[in-house]
């Protein structure tokens, strides 16, 4: 489910709307996009959930799963395994 875009008024020089505007339109996309482009670089969003999520805490958890580096799960169960059964 994606979020629904939200309309923001800002209050700016008619100069700085012409050349944003006509940069804009040099890069081809809009004002909006570019401004959203910008603050998610200067503050970029919370890796907890994925925007708009039903289920932001299962999210949050398969996100922390992922920043485990070179985890073989199937490895470690076996060793587990071999171990609690006496085989190893």
């Amino acid at each position: 489910m994606k979020t629904p875009d939200e309309k923001l008024t800002l209050k700016l020089k008619r100069s700085s709307i012409a050349r944003a505007k006509a940069e804009a339109k040099k890069r081809g996309t809009s004002v909006s996009r570019m401004v959203e482009e910008y603050f998610d670089h200067i503050s970029p969003p919370a890796p907890s959930a994925k925007e708009g999520s039903d289920t932001p805490i299962i999210d949050s958890l398969i996100l922390g799963v992922k920043s485990v580096p070179d985890f073989d799960w199937k490895e470690e169960r076996t060793k587990y395994l071999l171990k609690k059964y006496g085989y190893e």
